[in-house]
């Protein structure tokens, strides 16, 4: 993680600094974010929610994300469907655990993530979990759909 790392979470944060740093970087590069990526970055939220299924098809360069959480406005649950396509890394690091805030994936609530344009033209998603485990794929093509949950 670049902007939100696991020792800014566990210090309480910066008072908005490192969003709002972050959200500047995504404002320089908006005409060259996928229009699905920047409509899913500045409309949707991740933050709360926990992993149901993690699968990657490094044959094919695919890895399909689902997580159940919520509307931005943490109102109405959502599962989220996240797809890369043209995956050429995927990196897992940390440990996980079976008792971490009642989540049975292990790896505890989806705290933040972070996308970053690449020079070689892929793009880069970071994810960061209560449990301190960070996910970091490299990517070419993206997609997401989400259904609302009862």
């Amino acid at each position: 993680m670049k902007y939100f790392t696991f020792e800014w979470w566990l210090s309480g944060g910066d008072n908005g600094v490192a969003s709002s740093k972050y959200f500047d970087y995504i404002e320089s590069i908006n005409n060259d974010i996928y229009p699905k990526l920047l409509d899913f970055i500045k409309n949707h939220s991740l933050h709360d929610s926990n992993l149901e299924t993690i699968e990657s098809d490094f044959s094919v360069g695919k890895t399909v994300i689902v997580l159940n959480g919520w509307d931005p406005d943490f109102q109405t649950k959502r599962q989220y469907k996240l797809e890369l396509n043209d995956v050429t890394c995927f990196s897992f690091v940390g440990k996980i655990s079976g008792d971490l805030l009642e989540d049975s994936s292990g790896f505890g609530d989806f705290g933040y993530y972070e996308y970053e344009l690449l020079e070689d033209a892929n793009s880069e998603i970071r994810m960061l979990f209560s449990s301190g485990v960070e996910i970091t794929i490299r990517f070419c093509q993206f997609d997401f759909s989400f259904q609302v949950k009862k």
